[in-house]
């Protein structure tokens, strides 16, 4: 079972048992959706993805076929996991530079994912200095 949550900065995505086929494909499909709304998002997933390896395949070829359009409006994706490691996220974090045209990063909390994507669609504007 796949669900969806949306709001104005984050879609997340929280997945649970039984898991089955139509939940990669109703990723897949929620995912073309929001790159077809040509606006910015970021992708919080809540819970371990399962990732069998005919969902692997069909992951690598959505985003072959989606590549233009996600790294075009993808600001990022995160991981909430309730096992978080401080240095597995630092080592994520540099091998995501490799990886993809968008930030990759694992938290510990949903709080701090929902924290961590509002900064990545509404980054502090920068203050015009205002002396003379």
């Amino acid at each position: 079972m796949v669900a969806f949550e949306h709001s104005s900065f984050a879609t997340v995505v929280r997945f649970a048992e039984p898991y089955e086929d139509s939940d990669i494909v109703q990723l897949t499909d929620r995912l073309s959706q929001l790159n077809s709304a040509r606006a910015p998002y970021v992708l919080i997933m809540v819970n371990e993805v399962p990732t069998p390896d005919h969902w692997r395949k069909l992951l690598v070829q959505w985003y072959k076929r989606e590549r233009p359009a996600t790294n075009a409006y993808c600001r990022g994706m995160i991981r909430v996991q309730s096992d978080f490691s401080p240095l597995a996220a630092k080592l994520e974090h540099a091998a995501s530079h490799a990886l993809s045209a968008f930030p990759l990063r694992s938290v510990a909390t949903l709080e701090k994912a929902l924290a961590l994507a509002r900064a990545w669609l509404h980054p502090p504007q920068a203050q015009p200095d205002a002396s003379p």
